[in-house]
């Protein structure tokens, strides 16, 4: 007989495969206990967000965005070209790309290319 038991989280004892990962069969792991009720709230919503109704919102909030409703105008920017980044951020970036590439020479610093 071999030395692997048929049940290969049993060894272990605690919901693991060989590997160290969660394996099948795991009890230990439950989930997201609100992951149903969230299903069902989002199956709701897609059953009465029609694509015409959604559009109708869109149109409302730019309305209101144009009509000087700052919170509208606000929303409107961060659900079409996304939250605004920090300035400060990319100067940061690129102080450090500079460093590096002074330490390490353009060859080892930009990896990405």
């Amino acid at each position: 007989m071999s030395d692997v038991p048929d049940n290969p989280l049993a060894a272990a004892g605690d919901g693991r495969s060989a590997n160290g990962r969660f394996g099948a069969g795991n009890t230990f792991g439950k989930g997201n206990p609100f992951a149903k009720r969230t299903q069902a709230i989002r199956a709701a919503l897609m059953e009465v967000c029609e694509p015409s109704r959604i559009k109708a919102a869109a149109e409302a909030l730019l309305a209101a965005a144009e009509s000087g409703d700052r919170f509208a105008f606000a929303e409107l920017l961060d659900r079409t070209i996304g939250r605004p980044v920090a300035a400060d951020l990319l100067e940061r970036i690129e102080a450090i790309e500079a460093l590096l590439e002074q330490q390490n020479g353009p060859e080892k610093s930009n990896s990405r290319s």
